[in-house]
């Protein structure tokens, strides 16, 4: 019942669940959506009572949309692309039974809510989430049931089994994500990062002894230096390119809060080091 609760941006699974339900049970499904919806609702009344209207203004915080956003973000999915391919497969074949109607459901929904999310300004990896999960259950359910698919009789069971593992293995040694390899093998990239640490460490102490509240540019130095979480600058952006918030408002609720813009050295941010 509180599947529908856990995280907002999280759809996919609680429809693909209750809709499974629904086929395969009426009287139940229904049952079990309207009970999710109602759990849903007091959830929703329980935190407005807590936190009042900011927990609604948060979680419904105006974002720009651009519909190319989706389409480049289409390349997220080379990571799970073999795993993804071989559950349509084995779905496509068991598209009789209620596991395979439910991972159907839930990998044709997911795709949908990733792409819709994508096209927000702010939204990366964590789009794919759900994409992912069902492309992991199609995957185990398919790979536990090779045998539905008619070539791989021919090709053979165990032959089949071999190849799938290779295919999934040999995809995460072409991962571009090498930081944590290159720590271990790279004695330049450890310097690298060494100096990287030396400088976010010089920037955190510069911060610390500037009096006032402040807003730099590379967040996470203000928040070593210690000092309080006062100027979110995604939000910020989403506000004035939404028309929700002008350049003049802006200015005067800085002044009055008497917030200054600081500058931070770019080195502090390690997600370019190679």
């Amino acid at each position: 019942a509180i599947a529908g609760f856990y995280k907002h941006s999280l759809v996919a699974l609680p429809i693909a669940a209750l809709f499974s339900l629904t086929l395969y049970d009426r009287r139940r499904g229904l049952c079990a959506t309207l009970i999710g919806l109602g759990t849903v609702g007091l959830g929703l009344a329980v935190c407005g009572a807590f936190f009042g209207a900011a927990f609604f203004h948060d979680m419904l915080l105006p974002r720009v949309y651009h519909v190319g956003r989706a389409f480049g973000h289409l390349g997220l999915t080379q990571f799970i692309a073999p795993a993804l391919i071989i559950a349509v497969i084995w779905t496509f074949y068991r598209r009789q039974t209620f596991t395979g109607r439910f991972v159907a459901f839930f990998t044709a929904i997911a795709l949908v809510t990733f792409m819709v999310q994508s096209m927000a300004e702010g939204v990366a990896d964590n789009a794919i989430f759900e994409l992912s999960v069902a492309t992991a259950i199609g995957l185990g359910c398919a790979f536990s049931d090779l045998a539905a698919i008619p070539r791989v009789q021919s090709w053979g069971l165990e032959r089949v089994r071999i190849a799938v593992v290779c295919i999934l293995i040999a995809r995460f040694l072409f991962s571009q994500h090498l930081a944590p390899y290159m720590f271990l093998i790279s004695p330049s990239f450890r310097a690298d990062l060494n100096e990287r640490i030396s400088v976010m460490k010089a920037e955190s102490a510069r911060l610390a002894a500037l009096p006032g509240l402040l807003a730099c540019d590379r967040q996470l130095a203000c928040r070593f230096a210690g000092k309080p979480f006062v100027f979110d600058h995604f939000i910020v952006r989403q506000l004035l390119d939404t028309g929700k918030l002008s350049q003049q408002d802006l200015a005067e609720r800085m002044a009055s809060q008497k917030i200054r813009l600081v500058t931070v050295d770019p080195r502090v941010d390690v997600a370019d080091l190679r």
